[in-house]
């Protein structure tokens, strides 16, 4: 696929790569840098830490949807062969994580999230909803789904339901 795309043989990419996992650690270092431009860019100006969740959780879902393919390499592919988080402390230095736990510790700042919130725990749920959400959109295995913008809102709707301030 990569030689097709380059409009190569596949043993002159070798030239450039040791091994196919050095390949795919390439191929997710290019998606993982465009992923998080699009982190960036939909939380850019963003203050209030409802609406920077609610961004957050909207380009997870977008990337899976417009890079499918992309998708897939990065978060549901072997990711110890393919180079990625073995750790949630590896994850957690991720520019995606990083904003969600400022947004957690500025909503909790700020009297609008709850005081107790275990904000690693918050946020590895969110991603794994997110992440559940994201891989049905990318491999489609039921045609029918939910729209996309529609589910996310309701999703995170639910989720800040109960990190909010009472």
């Amino acid at each position: 696929m990569v030689a097709d795309r380059i409009g190569r043989t596949s043993p002159s990419i070798y030239l450039h790569f040791e091994d196919k996992a050095s390949l795919m650690l390439a191929v997710c270092e290019r998606q993982f840098a465009g992923y998080d431009a699009a982190v960036r860019e939909a939380i850019a100006g963003l203050d209030d830490p409802i609406d920077v969740f609610r961004a957050l959780g909207r380009s997870y879902l977008e990337y899976a949807g417009d890079h499918p393919e992309e998708f897939r390499i990065l978060f549901m592919s072997d990711r110890s062969r393919a180079g990625g988080f073995a750790t949630i402390e590896e994850m957690s230095a991720t520019p995606a994580f990083e904003a969600a736990l400022r947004l957690l510790q500025q909503g909790i700042d700020d009297g609008r999230f709850r005081p107790d919130l275990d904000l690693l725990m918050v946020t590895v749920t969110m991603w794994a909803l997110l992440q559940g959400m994201a891989s049905l959109l990318a491999t489609r295995p039921v045609a029918d789904l939910p729209d996309p913008e529609a589910w996310v809102e309701f999703a995170i709707t639910q989720q800040l339901e109960g990190l909010l301030a009472r």
